[in-house]
């Protein structure tokens, strides 16, 4: 955080375009590029916006380092006694308050891309502002769709509006898991909303499908399976406008995995759908995931078992040269082909 655009001059590249975003009423934590480089080319900056904030950066005329006080893959503390344990040779300095924390909301982060403002983490100052659906939600009825396993957000759609909770995380985390639940309820409370059905994730392992299973059941409310590739082409169309009755697209979807119609995992898909429909008409060949999460966390190793599936021997000699070869080369592959080999 710094206290003016001035200070953060200082240490990145700061257009006209990401001067007015870090002074927009969302007050996001905004991605500038490095003056100086190194490693990571980037660096999240976010001007104060409480009084606190102006009031604690008033003489400084270098940047503070704040933690949103988590560690990795977990929410944030909001008790004192929590805080004290957590950050506990993280933080060399707690700012403190009496008021309880009542609704856990990090930092959003946003960047300029294309000259245009693109949201990386929907949180505080974002949400839960609706977001106005194009043409043809208007009349769809009040649901309640429960989100994804990973970096998750839920959402509750009605009078044409979509109301996003803020990012959450993931939901293997036991405390993530339990904000999950807390902010789901509070979100239900808070807009008096009743849905008529419930909207899951297709992947049967997913905790937030469960969740959703067990309360259409409790509930007598009617389940909606929607495949995870499927939803990311539907999530695009709205973001840019397409109305319900706009005819079907050719969506390209690179995310990751989902579950798919035949029970395997789809991956690099290529969909021609609109909002309730979508047929399958390509996708990428079917790779082994070295690790399994372990291929998640270490894209690395999916990169690898593509080129394997090429011939890596081949591919190691024919460019050598490359920074990504010589990179993969000092990986432990040995223990990657024995996995691939056990199946």
């Amino acid at each position: 955080m710094g206290r003016d655009v001035d200070v953060i001059r200082q240490y990145c590249h700061v257009t006209e375009a990401e001067a007015v975003l870090l002074h927009s009423k969302h007050a996001p934590i905004v991605l500038l590029e490095r003056r100086v480089g190194g490693e990571i080319p980037t660096i999240g900056f976010m001007l104060p916006y409480t009084p606190l904030h102006a009031l604690l950066l008033e003489t400084w005329d270098t940047p503070l380092i704040m933690t949103s006080a988590n560690r990795s893959e977990e929410p944030q503390c909001i008790t004192l006694v929590e805080t004290r344990q957590r950050m506990q040779g993280i933080a060399d300095y707690l700012l403190l308050h009496n008021r309880p924390i009542v609704n856990r909301v990090d930092d959003s982060v946003a960047r300029i891309l294309a000259g245009k403002s693109r949201i990386l983490r929907r949180a505080r100052g974002y949400a839960p502002e609706p977001i106005n659906l194009p043409s043809g939600f208007a009349n769809a009825p009040p649901l309640l769709a429960m989100g994804g396993e990973l970096k998750n957000t839920f959402a509750l759609l009605r009078d044409g509006q979509a109301i996003l909770s803020q990012h959450l995380g993931d939901l293997e985390d036991a405390r993530t898991w339990r904000e999950y639940t807390h902010t789901l309820q509070l979100y239900r409370d808070l807009f008096q909303h009743q849905p008529q059905a419930i909207v899951v994730d297709k992947h049967p392992g997913y905790r937030s499908t469960q969740l959703g299973q067990q309360w259409a059941r409790e509930q007598g409310l009617p389940l909606i399976e929607v495949q995870h590739h499927h939803a990311h082409v539907a999530a695009c169309m709205a973001e840019n406008g397409w109305s319900v009755e706009g005819g079907k697209v050719l969506g390209i979807v690179l995310d990751g995995l989902g579950y798919g119609d035949d029970g395997t995992l789809w991956g690099g898909e290529f969909l021609l759908a609109d909002y309730a429909t979508y047929q399958r008409v390509g996708h990428f060949k079917p790779v082994a995931m070295p690790g399994g999460t372990q291929a998640i966390l270490q894209p690395w190793r999916n990169t690898w078992a593509h080129l394997h599936a090429l011939g890596w021997s081949a591919v190691a000699a024919h460019f050598a040269d490359l920074e990504l070869i010589q990179f993969l080369q000092q990986q432990p592959l040995a223990t990657l082909e024995t996995m691939l080999a056990r199946g």
